[in-house]
């Protein structure tokens, strides 16, 4: 959602360091909740960092945008499969893993990624640009099911976690998503990744409101 690469640079920083707060500073009774969520908003921020990368090399003059178009794709739209990962990681000394619906549901998701992933590096393109608007055109978007990304990435804040805090954060997340959608619909992924830095800022006080 970024005009220009300094600005996709503080969005990138502002994220980072709310990312760690939340971590730090959140309700120590959500620890594992907060440690979760901030490692993936910093994944999340670092797609802010990916345009960064666009914006110094719009043109593909020294071939970063293309290296990066490949690469950022993957996570951008891998995000709900990123969420899942990371739970598994944080909580399998606890839940170990379990072949439930919610994993077999991601097995599905991830063959689908890997299916939209293989299309846009056949058909392309595979670099970045920008459009009239002043914002960057995400090529792989064209290829991704936005519809199917919302519903795992909405199962997977649920998923292993506390409810109250997993129901705060898909709140947050989705009423940014609802405001993209009715004022940015032609950059909805772009101002997610844009104010996915006020995610973290929200939650550190709303975890202190939270029962578990």
């Amino acid at each position: 959602m970024c005009y220009n690469s300094n600005v996709s640079l503080i969005a990138f920083s502002a994220s980072m360091l709310f990312s760690v707060f939340l971590i730090i500073y959140g309700n120590p009774a959500f620890k594992t909740e907060n440690l979760i969520s901030g490692i993936f908003l910093m994944f999340v921020a670092g797609i802010q960092f990916m345009e960064f990368l666009f914006w110094i090399d719009i043109h593909n003059k020294m071939g970063i945008n293309k290296l990066t178009t490949i690469i950022g794709s993957l996570f951008n739209i891998g995000q709900p499969t990123l969420i899942y990962l990371i739970k598994m990681f944080v909580l399998r000394p606890t839940f170990r893993f379990q072949f439930d619906y919610v994993t077999i549901l991601n097995l599905v998701y991830l063959l689908h990624l890997l299916y939209v992933y293989s299309r846009f590096l056949y058909n392309g393109p595979l670099t970045t640009s920008s459009i009239s608007n002043g914002h960057l055109s995400w090529p792989w978007l064209k290829y991704a099911n936005r519809e199917f990304f919302l519903l795992m990435f909405a199962i997977n804040i649920f998923y292993l976690t506390d409810f109250s805090y997993s129901m705060a954060m898909f709140s947050i997340v989705y009423a940014i998503l609802a405001l993209a959608n009715v004022f940015f619909p032609k950059n909805v992924g772009e101002f997610w990744c844009f104010m996915s830095a006020s995610v973290p800022a929200i939650m550190i006080p709303v975890s202190f409101l939270l029962y578990k």
